[in-house]
């Protein structure tokens, strides 16, 4: 298993490098699809983008030097190369989408071809390929919260709109107390599984409930279905599922079927730092993507994520927040959990356009959503 540096907490955007561009970009640059060949050097190219536009020195590690972005790309419907005739990689983009709910990052382009139009070339076509292929409705990027160029970048580019602010929220897990004896608690409703540990039936089932669940308490259309299978099957870390039993549960059987464990309430894809191959920092539990019905699942789906990381030797427990979702903010904030990077999201249909309840960055939303 390959190692990994400990985290440098640096600030957090999606996109890194050619934000003054404006113009055209040049014929000379041809966007394509990415291939396997490419796929160290638009790694390496992302990493000294992001380290350019921090300011970080060489050596100093970040979240972006341990994400393995080839293994990122198995998983997402868009990638793209920009370059030069000579077949010089000048820039890349990642973006995928969640049912109709799009979302792209990082975007970078070579530091000494930046202010060239790579990067307004890169965008063109990954909106295309979101909205006319893959049926995106809603389009979302998280990016710097005080860069304006990035902003009219995306605003020029791609019609985004600044919306609200988002918070990289973190919370120090505790070590497990060793077992002593107490008072038995009360028998819980809620019951939390791993998708990898359910019968492929099983499993068919819970995914499309996932869907059902996102689309009742989030967004109609929205489905995080594929960041719960790539996150087990890419072995990144976990997909749990939180069911809340019924009063009086059926007897049938059948791990996961609702009729033994109930009705799904809330799902989540967490990266463990332990993975080689995962988004997540050593030492670092990181919950990409999470959605919950309500108040109580919420809270619920905190607690198993915090048992979870402390079940994997985690110090810490990273969550991202959009401010607009004040309620899950609010229960993130009194379980203990801290802002540790601060960006906007820029969305399409912008805010306040969307029809209403087109869009999960709502009050009543509870949902985690990190688009780094």
């Amino acid at each position: 298993m390959a190692s990994k540096p400990a985290e440098r907490v640096a600030p957090t955007a999606a996109a890194a490098g050619d934000a003054a561009s404006a113009a055209t970009a040049p014929a000379a640059v041809s966007v394509r699809s990415m291939r396997a060949e490419d796929e160290a050097a638009a790694q390496a190219l992302i990493v000294s983008a992001f380290r350019d536009r921090l300011g970080l020195a060489p050596d100093a590690p970040f979240w972006m030097v341990h994400t393995n972005w080839a293994a990122r790309r198995r998983y997402l419907q868009v990638s793209l190369i920009a370059e030069a005739p000579d077949g010089d990689i000048l820039g890349c983009i990642l973006a995928g989408v969640w049912g109709t709910a799009g979302f792209f990052g990082p975007l970078a382009v070579d530091p000494a071809r930046q202010g060239k139009g790579v990067a307004k070339a890169l965008l063109s076509e990954t909106m295309r390929l979101l909205r006319e292929v893959h049926g995106a409705e809603h389009i979302e990027i998280f990016t710097f919260a005080e860069s304006a160029q990035h902003h009219m970048l995306y605003l020029r580019s791609c019609g985004l709109r600044q919306g609200f602010l988002s918070y990289i929220m973190k919370k120090s897990v505790p070590a497990p107390l060793e077992q002593q004896e107490s008072t038995p608690a009360a028998p819980s409703p809620y019951t939390t599984l791993r998708l990898r540990d359910l019968r492929p039936a099983a499993r068919a089932d819970a995914l499309a409930r996932v869907r059902a669940l996102c689309g009742r308490a989030a967004l109609p259309g929205l489905d995080i279905g594929i960041e719960l299978s790539a996150v087990e099957h890419l072995n990144f870390g976990a997909a749990l599922l939180v069911y809340r039993r019924p009063e009086e549960p059926a007897g049938a059987d059948g791990v996961g079927e609702e009729a033994d464990e109930g009705e799904l309430v809330a799902a989540a894809a967490v990266h463990c730092g332990a993975a080689a191959d995962s988004e997540a920092p050593l030492g670092v539990a990181y919950c990409k993507i999470a959605v919950a019905a309500d108040a109580a699942a919420f809270g619920e789906l905190l607690a198993a994520l915090e048992g979870y990381a402390r079940s994997e030797g985690c110090q810490d427990l990273q969550a991202g927040i959009s401010l607009a979702r004040t309620s899950a903010y609010d229960a993130m904030s009194a379980a203990g959990f801290k802002i540790s990077g601060i960006g906007v999201l820029m969305s399409s249909p912008p805010p306040g356009e969307a029809a209403a309840g087109a869009t999960y960055n709502r009050r009543d939303v509870f949902m985690i959503s990190d688009m780094r």
